[in-house]
């Protein structure tokens, strides 16, 4: 359930610039903390990911090419690029254990 909920955070705004929320980042150091909680897990547990329903795998995928459509194209609601690279780590974590993921995330980024 953790990683579900990492995932869903991927749409907290990182930063508000105004309100009550302005002086609560969401965010571990400078990265969205969504995406670090995601890294963490797949630090921990990659090969577990990788060897486990592809499900999980693909999940993380389409948020990856989410975000970085959502960079490409400038939108407001994109993650900062460093966290998008940490998100990308998280992926490249979990691939190396399967060449199938590796080549799918490679083409991933890529494309």
């Amino acid at each position: 359930h953790v990683l579900e909920l990492a995932r869903l955070s991927l749409s907290v705004p990182q930063e508000c610039p105004e309100g009550p929320d302005a002086a609560f980042p969401f965010r571990a150091k400078q990265d969205h903390a969504g995406a670090v909680c995601i890294l963490k897990l797949c630090m921990g547990c990659g090969a577990e990911i990788a060897s486990g329903s592809s499900e999980v795998f693909q999940a993380l995928r389409r948020d990856h090419a989410s975000q970085l459509d959502l960079l490409s194209r400038q939108a407001p609601n994109a993650l900062r690029p460093q966290s998008v690279l940490v998100l990308t780590q998280s992926l490249a974590l979990v691939a190396q254990h399967s060449a199938q993921l590796a080549h799918e995330l490679l083409s991933d980024c890529m494309a």
